[in-house]
């Protein structure tokens, strides 16, 4: 019993944040899942920071989830990294990579490989995924939505007032993402998915369905927006940029429904919103290329 006690407490389970916002989160509530499951230690004990994107730490500055630096990790976790990206090409060396590791008693979760390689219960056992799927955490939903209450003493005035507009009447967001999405490095996985006709019949959607009075547009680039896509009673939102991008995120969660983009930042738009009859669209696919992504959107959500 003892022994057991003693091992509990030593064993470790470390999740990496990486990326923005929307990633950033999916890492959080996969990590509140796995507290709940497993002890009693900080959330923070859980989150690791390493090779943040976009504006930071973001889960840090929005939500207060506190982040532990664990420069210890950084090694393993280039490792990791190396061998998620080089496990086609250099096969002989990952394998002694994950020898390595095994060898010094560190588990290793991830989903970022077909097989989705998984070998926790050892000392040490690092997470390094996408986690994203609310069949991650939904046992935890409740705490999930507790931790990613926003501050009002952050949110500006500005979109308080839109805020309250938004609550009041039978709203819907529509999140357009393209920025990254059009570059080299990017195009082949996300793009071609939330096209033009996507957004069109989607819209129609909502319209049918719900009896949606205003569309309120969230895009990195409105100019386009206007000029390909017809929205009925817009009002396009453009005035939460760099390091104020995440009040987008919460003047979604505003509204009574929603039409998503394949981005984890509009996903927890919609998720987040506490509306009961809310209906949310979303595409049929989250990438091109990833298999293991047909749990990314929640079956409730109409996939178009």
């Amino acid at each position: 019993g003892s022994e057991m006690c003693i091992r509990d407490r030593i064993m470790k389970t470390v999740v990496c944040v990486v990326g923005g916002l929307g990633n950033q989160m999916f890492h959080a509530a996969y990590a509140l899942a796995l507290r709940t499951k497993g002890g009693n230690a900080d959330l923070n004990d859980f989150l690791a920071a390493h090779g943040q994107s976009h504006y930071g730490s973001e889960l840090m500055d929005v939500f207060h989830v506190k982040i532990s630096k664990a420069r210890y990790l950084v090694p393993f976790i280039w490792g990791i990294r190396k061998c998620i990206v080089f496990k086609e090409i250099y096969p002989s060396f990952v394998r002694f990579i994950f020898g390595m590791l095994w060898f010094l008693r560190i588990g290793i979760v991830t989903d970022y490989l077909k097989d989705r390689l998984s070998c926790p219960n050892q000392w040490l056992t690092i997470c390094y995924g996408r986690f994203q799927s609310e069949s991650h955490f939904k046992p935890v939903e409740k705490e999930v939505r507790e931790m990613f209450r926003f501050d009002p003493s952050l949110i500006s005035a500005a979109n308080k007032k839109l805020a309250a507009e938004m609550e009041s009447g039978e709203s819907a967001f529509i999140h357009i993402r393209r920025g990254d999405y059009l570059s080299d490095k990017y195009k082949a996985i996300f793009g071609g998915i939330c096209t033009v006709e996507y957004y069109t019949l989607a819209i129609q959607y909502l319209s049918r369905e719900t009896s949606v009075n205003r569309f309120y547009v969230f895009s990195d680039d409105i100019a386009w927006v206007r000029e390909h896509l017809e929205i009925p009673n817009p009002l396009y939102v453009d005035w939460n940029t760099g390091v104020d991008s995440w009040q987008d995120l919460y003047l979604m969660t505003c509204c009574k429904h929603g039409i998503v983009a394949n981005s984890t930042f509009s996903w927890w738009g919609a998720w987040l919103i506490d509306n009961p009859s809310k209906v949310v669209v979303c595409p049929s696919k989250y990438t091109n290329t990833n298999d293991d992504a047909e749990d990314f959107y929640p079956l409730s959500w109409k996939r178009m």
